[in-house]
């Protein structure tokens, strides 16, 4: 049977993933649509969830109910997507060992820090251009 012969007929709602065809002699022909095996979407909120400590379900949970009430007005439909990607990275970032010790220590002043203006190229242009695009606003 060649691919030119085979006419697609219509989606399956029964069997999601599988495409009913309908063969050279009339016979519908069931074959398995074409889906990754495993769909990881890291911006998940269970997959959030699962990285993201304990301490910070709450706040997370609280953000993203707002920010699916919020998705119902399709002109904040993104930012939906937008909450999710930022809380993906702060997981990230808290979960990851030594988050804590390095907060205390920026909160504090201890440690060994370097200026942005020493780590950042074009530090002061950067922040003085950002600061007339503010007043411009």
């Amino acid at each position: 049977m060649t691919a030119s012969r085979v006419k697609l007929t219509r989606i399956d709602k029964q069997h999601v993933g599988t495409v009913n065809r309908r063969g050279p002699e009339g016979r519908t022909l069931r074959h398995m649509t074409a889906q990754p095996l495993d769909d990881h979407d890291p911006d998940d909120p269970i997959e959030i969830l699962r990285i993201l400590p304990a301490a910070y379900h709450a706040q997370f949970l609280a953000e993203y109910q707002a920010a699916v009430n919020d998705a119902c007005h399709p002109e904040h439909y993104r930012l939906l997507h937008q909450m999710l990607r930022l809380w993906r990275l702060r997981a990230a970032a808290y979960a990851s060992p030594g988050y804590e010790a390095a907060r205390e220590a920026a909160r504090t002043g201890s440690g060994q820090w370097a200026s942005a203006a020493d780590v950042i190229t074009d530090w002061d242009a950067k922040v003085e251009a950002a600061r007339r695009r503010r007043l411009s606003r």
